[in-house]
């Protein structure tokens, strides 16, 4: 007797284990117009007892059968679902990032409509998506606040099909985590100790005169020339390409705060890998010699994304 109850303690302590980490498990709910409907048929209900009418009793039966067909159906739209995998691009602190989620059916012959998606709790703008070939792809928008290793945020998927009368949902909570980039932002000037200039555009042979573009710096501007056609051009140079930046942490000591000051290395970096400039980087006690391209781009972003205050001293 006393091992039986030995056993069933473990027993229930998983199963109860095993229902709350089911990643697939079903919620439903009445939803306020559910309510809201059960109100009227409980009124009914009440008028048919209080009147003995018997079309009233028809009615309100035919209402109770339209809710629990509601409820069934409502419950096997998102039963069906899973959540196969979830993905995440390159994420920046405190830029929209996308979540890749794809869900599959496990009946694929069976279509399951009306989805909708919440991120961390809020609703996510975008149309109902209806899964119909066995599987769905949905990109979702998530803002990240912070640098480094970060949780996923929790992913439901919900549906109000058919009357709206119920919403049910699944939802997604994974263990793992996804790396977040250090935020872009501070000045786009290029630090001063770069071959003793504050902009190394303004360095380097003549080429020609084009157009102003928002993206380019001010200093480059020929207001001589641009004054004589009356449309703002400024200068190129030949040897722009072939420059070498040494981003160094001792750059950003002008500005007030560790993470200020990693976020404009990292605004640094990201302008130069899309200007195609070869690069290195010294941080505290870390150094990445000059590179370029997509493999050096990520190492640089990593090394900034992960790095400890301890490690900056």
């Amino acid at each position: 007797m006393a091992s039986k109850k030995a056993a069933s303690g473990p027993w229930f302590y998983n199963r109860a284990l095993g229902f709350l980490l089911n990643q697939s498990r079903t919620y439903i709910l009445p939803t306020a117009f559910g309510w809201s409907f059960a109100a009227v048929v409980l009124v009914l209900f009440v008028m048919a007892i209080g009147f003995a009418n018997n079309l009233i009793y028809l009615l309100t039966f035919l209402l109770v059968s339209i809710s629990i067909t509601a409820m069934v159906l409502a419950n096997q739209n998102i039963a069906q679902l899973r959540i196969a995998k979830v993905r995440f691009p390159e994420s920046f602190a405190e830029e929209p990032s996308d979540i890749q989620v794809i869900l599959e059916s496990q009946n694929p012959a069976r279509p399951l409509w009306e989805l909708e998606f919440r991120v961390n709790g809020k609703d996510i703008p975008i149309e109902k998506k209806a899964l119909v070939n066995g599987s769905l792809e949905v990109l979702l928008s998530w803002i990240p606040q912070q640098r480094g290793w970060q949780k996923i945020p929790k992913i439901s998927v919900k549906s109000r099909y058919p009357f709206g009368l119920f919403r049910a949902w699944q939802r997604y909570r994974a263990q793992e985590e996804t790396l977040v980039f250090a935020a872009r932002k501070g000045s786009a000037n290029w630090p001063l100790g770069n071959s003793g200039e504050s902009d190394p555009s303004s360095v380097g042979v003549f080429k020609e005169h084009r157009e102003y573009q928002s993206s380019d710096s001010w200093r480059r501007i020929d207001w001589k020339v641009s004054a004589r056609r009356h449309e703002v051009f400024i200068k190129t140079y030949e040897e722009d390409e072939d420059r070498i930046l040494n981003f160094q942490w001792t750059q950003t000591r002008g500005l007030q705060g560790t993470e200020e000051r990693i976020s404009q290395l990292a605004l640094w970096i990201d302008l130069a890998y899309r200007r195609e400039i070869q690069y290195s980087l010294f941080v505290g006690v870390h150094k990445i010699p000059v590179g370029s391209g997509r493999e050096h781009y990520l190492k640089c972003q990593t090394l900034l994304a992960t790095i400890e205050e301890s490690d900056l001293q």
